[in-house]
């Protein structure tokens, strides 16, 4: 449990790992769909380990989270329970659309959804899937 002499800690965790590109695009992407590592592979061409290795340093954070679909770990963002939180996906929600990299990992993303990605059983009928 966090203190109030944890906060400034807490946020100087959550900018640094939100300071390495990599790590934002992959943000950018769980913020519209949970994805496991397999799709976020896909859509930003990195290797398991790297993807991996990004998705650790976010979990540490505590600004994703993961659950088991099968075989698979599906990850997502925490849910926006604190002001740190909430501004973040505020600012994910706007930055996606004026960032020409983020743009360009949302239409890989839909280009691969309309391929048929693999879904969590419990996303795969989602009607918003992929919009932002």
């Amino acid at each position: 449990m966090h203190t109030e002499t944890d906060k400034p800690a807490s946020l100087a965790y959550i900018l640094a790992a939100l300071g390495e590109p990599t790590r934002l695009r992959i943000m950018n992407l769980l913020h519209v769909h949970p994805l496991c590592v397999c799709d976020l592979q896909r859509v930003l061409g990195l290797s398991e380990p790297m993807v991996s290795r990004h998705l650790a340093r976010l979990r540490f954070a505590h600004l994703v989270t993961a659950t088991r679909d099968g075989n698979r770990m599906v990850y997502h963002l925490t849910r926006a329970n604190s002001p740190a939180t909430m501004v973040l996906q505020r600012f994910l929600a706007d930055i996606s659309r004026k960032e020409p990299c983020l743009q360009s990992d949302l239409e890989r993303f839909r280009e691969l959804l309309r391929d048929g990605l693999q879904q969590p059983k419990r996303a795969r009928h989602s009607t918003n899937a992929g919009q932002s």
